[in-house]
């Protein structure tokens, strides 16, 4: 896709979603000013570390927004986790992808194998789908922005293969027994309670 179709392709988006957030109470006009301003700039996509900033910007505004939109409705029986403290900057975050039986890690710099620890949570306004981010990187908050979240906890991978997965968050402080909330995406025989 050349870079003028994929700036029209995000700045139709940015449209959608300021008018999705009107709809439900969300005021968007200053992120999507923000979006943009930034996918006019001329070194919007170049191959620059300047280039890679920008994009990132957008990419993270893109996320906030996200974030932010409430769900049209909870999903019948699912109980939304408030976030309990502060919430703790930005961090690179994935989305969780499953292959046959491998799982991938994939977000805006591109698609690899799931491989080691991370922690997770599913949006109540995506819930189905796993975001996946760093502990020592801001950990729950960093990649939800504190929004409300139907599971947070740990996940861990082996070269692709899922060992396990518990409810250890802290700022969520998510009940063990809400681990039903997430059985469409994660096998729950592979569930490892932690008593929180």
């Amino acid at each position: 896709m050349n870079i003028n179709k994929q700036k029209q392709n995000l700045k139709d988006t940015v449209a959608e979603y300021k008018s999705l957030g009107a709809l439900r109470g969300v005021d968007f006009s200053s992120t999507s000013t923000q979006i943009n301003a930034l996918l006019n700039s001329p070194l919007y996509g170049a191959d620059s570390a300047v280039g890679e900033r920008i994009s990132q910007k957008v990419s993270d505004l893109f996320y906030d927004m996200r974030c932010q939109l409430p769900p049209k409705s909870i999903m019948r029986g699912m109980t939304p986790i408030a976030n309990q403290f502060s919430i703790n900057g930005r961090s690179e975050r994935w989305t969780l992808k499953l292959r046959g039986f491998t799982y991938f890690q994939k977000n805006f710099k591109g698609v690899k194998v799931a491989d080691g620890g991370y922690t997770f949570v599913v949006l109540t306004n995506s819930p189905g789908e796993v975001l996946l981010g760093k502990r020592a990187t801001g950990g729950h908050t960093a990649i939800s922005r504190g929004a409300p979240v139907f599971f947070a906890g740990e996940i861990f991978f082996d070269k692709g293969q899922l060992k396990g997965w518990n409810n250890d968050s802290g700022h969520y402080q998510t009940d063990q027994a809400l681990y039903t909330q997430v059985r469409h995406l994660l096998p729950h025989g592979l569930f490892t309670p932690i008593q929180l």
